[in-house]
């Protein structure tokens, strides 16, 4: 869903599943798009990667 902007940062599943207090598992689950996001974490997980919600909603997949 948003691994793109992830892997711009450099920032780590890990890392990412630490500051969101959630497992590595659950926030790979997350990034592929098998979880879906309520407003709140969406709102989380842009503000960590500094862009604004709408462009994680809107990527394109490849």
């Amino acid at each position: 869903m948003f691994e793109d902007s992830v892997k711009v940062r450099k920032l780590s599943q890990e890392y990412m599943a630490y500051c969101l207090g959630v497992c590595q598992k659950a926030y790979s689950k997350i990034e592929s798009g098998k979880t879906q996001l309520s407003v709140g974490r969406l709102i989380q997980i842009a503000r960590l990667l500094e862009v604004n919600p709408s462009q994680l909603l809107f990527t394109k997949n490849k």
